[in-house]
Order: structure tokens, then C-alpha cells, then sequence
């Protein structure tokens, strides 16, 4: 079905989708009409990283790693924020007791994530 409308009309619902700021869909439509790699070759890239961005926020380490695959500009942007995290755990937990707090704002730590007595 969707093969069977014409190229403008293909390139016209991507562009919406991209308008609309929905990357997923766009991604997905340019899929469908094989359109990803002459018409929008950096969309599918786009979107990758604004998932891991998320995917960061949330600490889903496993699956942004999973998404990153083997592109080495996606995996420098899911190792920045992790090293970052990692290093402000390892603070915390030196000082907890102390300075704990203090690191916890400093480094956007939530109060979960402070290491337990």
C-alpha cells in the first residue's frame, strides 16, 4: 500500500513528520519508502541521538548502549554522561557522611542514588 503512492507524496509525509518533531515517525516512514539514505541521510542519526539523550536522562545504560550499536559518535555521547555519573557515585560515596549532600547537587545526583550506610 504504501509503496503505491508517488515519490513527492513520500517525501511530503517524512517532512511532516520531521515538521511535527516526531523523529520516530519520520524515521520509521522513511524506512517504509526506502527514502533513509538518498532523501533524509541524517535523520535516522538525528533521531538516535535524541533517544540516547533521553535514554541518558533516564539511566538506561544497557538499552542506549544497545542503541548506540557500533557508531562511535553515539557511543562517545552515552560514555560522556556515564563517566560523569560514575565519577560523582564514587565522590559521594567517599564523603558520604560529610559532604554528601553538597556533591549530590553539585553533580545532579538524586538522593537514591547516594550509596547506603
Amino acid at each position: 500500500m504504501y509503496q503505491r503512492c508517488d515519490l513527492a507524496l513520500q517525501v511530503s509525509l517524512v517532512e511532516s513528520c520531521i515538521e511535527a518533531d516526531d523523529l520516530k515517525q519520520a524515521v520509521s516512514a522513511g524506512r517504509r519508502f526506502g527514502l533513509l539514505q538518498d532523501a533524509f541521510p541524517t535523520l535516522e542519526h538525528a533521531y538516535r541521538q535524541r533517544t540516547l539523550g533521553r535514554l541518558a536522562g533516564k539511566r538506561q545504560w544497557a538499552v542506549a548502549a544497545a542503541l548506540a550499536g557500533k557508531d562511535a559518535q553515539l557511543q562517545v555521547r552515552i560514555l560522556n554522561p556515564g563517566l560523569h555519573q560514575l565519577w560523582c557515585g564514587i565522590m559521594v560515596a567517599r564523603a558520604f557522611g560529610t559532604q554528601a549532600g553538597h556533591l549530590c547537587d553539585a553533580c545532579t545526583l538524586r538522593p537514591s542514588s547516594s550509596p547506603k550506610p
